[in-house]
């Protein structure tokens, strides 16, 4: 780039042509900050076509001078409302050639050269994720119901074998003639199991320690 800056005198203004090329407007200032002393501020203008837009302004007590940052491609003109001098704005002209591509224009030029394959291979990632995710989310729901029937029947089979309900032994099977045979009431209400010689409280526990440790056996 190559440093680019003109005056413009007052009531007078200036065309710029940047001829293919791009001008960076950095910085205006006041020509004499003395004679601008005790002046109203100073609008500094930019028209370009048919839009006159406002740069900024200027005053010799609070800002005499202002950075900008703006960029030219195509002809402008510059002027102001100083009416006791001078105003200079100074920047840089690139070496580049305008209208210059942006990193948008550069994908797009990409993808006309016969490469859209590349956009394309994301979306055949996420469409073959998506079954495997699918596959273990029903391989767990599986697992799940399977489990669940294992853990009911073991408390079904335990409780069935070993404390059985006495009333609901008593009330489905009567006792059989071995039974009636093994169990003989003691004195002081307590019940004697004769293959064991353990006691009981009632014929109910009797009848079903029978069934569950001697039944068995036979």
């Amino acid at each position: 780039m190559e440093f680019w800056g003109v005056e413009v005198k007052s009531g007078q203004s200036v065309s710029v042509e940047p001829k293919n090329k791009v001008v960076h407007l950095s910085q205006v200032c006041l020509d004499d900050v003395k004679k601008a002393k005790g002046s109203n501020p100073i609008s500094l203008f930019a028209k370009t076509g048919n839009h006159k837009l406002v740069l900024g302004i200027l005053s010799a007590e609070k800002f005499p001078q202002l950075p900008l940052d703006i960029f030219f491609g195509e002809k402008f003109e510059l002027s102001h409302n100083w009416k006791n001098g001078s105003v200079h704005f100074t920047g840089y002209k690139s070496l580049s050639k305008y209208p210059f591509y942006s990193e948008e224009d550069v994908a797009l030029t990409v993808v006309d050269n016969g490469k859209p394959v590349i956009s394309g291979k994301p979306k055949a990632d996420v469409s073959k994720k998506r079954p495997a995710e699918s596959t273990k989310t029903l391989a767990n729901n599986k697992k799940a119901k399977f489990v669940t029937p294992e853990k009911t029947d073991s408390k079904k089979s335990s409780v069935h074998i070993a404390t059985p309900h006495p009333a609901k032994q008593a009330g489905k099977k009567p006792a059989t003639s071995d039974q009636s045979k093994q169990q003989a009431p003691k004195s002081g209400g307590t019940f004697n199991c004769q293959s064991c010689n353990r006691s009981f409280n009632s014929d109910g526990a009797l009848q079903s320690h029978t069934k569950a440790k001697h039944s068995a056996a036979k």
